[in-house]
């Protein structure tokens, strides 16, 4: 064969005896083409040798991107809990910020929402996004809430990304931090500082929706280093009152039985730590080094540990919604994707 013949679309679409438009679709995953003349399209594409065009691809892109922002399609920023704020620690506002950047950007509409379920119906809630025109939904979740079980609605018409967890039962393309490098980080960092004595305190909630990232990473380096990970970890509950109400008892218990010389831990363990500490007449920092994984510079930029590049995570979530809006994946994926975005060091004063 010639090698500077090149396979098209076109071809492929000759040899398989369907239009140039269906090859389009299959090659690029569009629900809108049966699986199998889909499989039969790739197969036919392989055997041929095709090879899309990088240049055409991305003109192709760039006028997908041109006619979203000519139909004026809107992104929704889904939230529970607090709204967006700068001055309010779990508002997603880091979140918020960079998914309104981005949309900007790309020339979508954004609309801020906030869903709860003791106020709408998840169907009152579908109809009130298509009315407004969204293509996308970025879901910007909160650990202790029951939206993390599934998407609070499944619709064909909408991409969905979700930001920082994944719901447990139906996972959707996800852009979140990289927990298991944070513990990395953490606990090296500790023991080139001389501590032998890490404790992990988190929350057991938290830990689970990340796929037990905090836990496996702690277990994996603190066995690495001859410390028994069993002894130094301590999960807390918070989905009931009176769960609540026993995370101080039961994390004094823990400090006192572990003994930990430092302890590592979430933004939510650090008053629970604090308060049990105020007991005693002692502080964070001063008293009992704490490396905070979720560090939110605006408000907390004094501790020390990681902090999580939200803003970009938001910007990318906005990506990922375009893009699936651009080759027609809308609805819930059969494979989900996970991007994860790594955190940075931060020494500040609490070690």
């Amino acid at each position: 064969m010639n090698q500077n013949f090149r396979v098209t679309q076109a071809d492929i679409a000759r040899k398989v005896g369907c239009s140039q438009v269906t090859v389009s679709r299959a090659l690029n995953d569009d629900h809108r083409v049966a699986e199998d003349l889909k499989n039969t399209i790739k197969q036919t594409a392989d055997q041929l040798g095709y090879r899309p065009d990088p240049m055409l691809r991305a003109l192709v892109t760039s006028r997908r991107y041109l006619n979203a922002k000519s139909a004026n399609a809107s992104i929704a920023f889904v939230y529970v809990g607090n709204k967006p704020d700068p001055n309010t620690p779990f508002s997603n506002f880091e979140y918020y910020k960079g998914v309104k950047d981005k949309s900007e950007a790309l020339g979508f509409n954004l609309e801020a929402l906030k869903f709860d379920s003791g106020e709408i119906s998840s169907e009152r809630f579908a109809s009130i996004l298509r009315h407004r025109g969204v293509k996308g939904v970025v879901f910007a979740l909160a650990s202790g809430h029951w939206i993390f079980t599934q998407p609070i609605f499944e619709l064909p018409e909408f991409a969905y990304v979700s930001l920082g967890y994944n719901f447990a039962h139906t996972p959707v393309n996800c852009i979140m931090p990289d927990n298991y490098h944070s513990i990395t980080v953490a606990f090296r960092t500790a023991l080139d500082r001389g501590h032998k004595r890490i404790g992990l305190a988190v929350s057991k909630t938290q830990n689970e929706r990340i796929d037990y990232a905090f836990t496996d990473s702690f277990r994996r380096i603190a066995l690495e280093n001859g410390i028994d990970p069993d002894a130094m970890i301590h999960l807390f509950r918070h989905e009931t009152e009176e769960e609540r109400a026993c995370i101080d008892e039961k994390m004094t218990a823990w400090m006192q039985q572990a003994q930990p010389d430092v302890v590592i831990g979430e933004l939510g363990t650090r008053p629970h730590l604090q308060k049990i500490l105020d007991r005693e007449g002692k502080t964070i920092g001063k008293d009992l080094p704490f490396i905070c994984l979720d560090i939110r510079a605006r408000l907390n930029g004094d501790d020390s540990g990681l902090i999580g590049n939200r803003e970009l995570m938001g910007q990318r979530a906005v990506e990922n919604i375009a893009s699936q809006i651009t080759r027609n994946h809308a609805g819930l994926p059969r494979t989900y994707e996970r991007l994860l975005v790594q955190s940075t060091w931060h020494d500040g004063e609490t070690f």
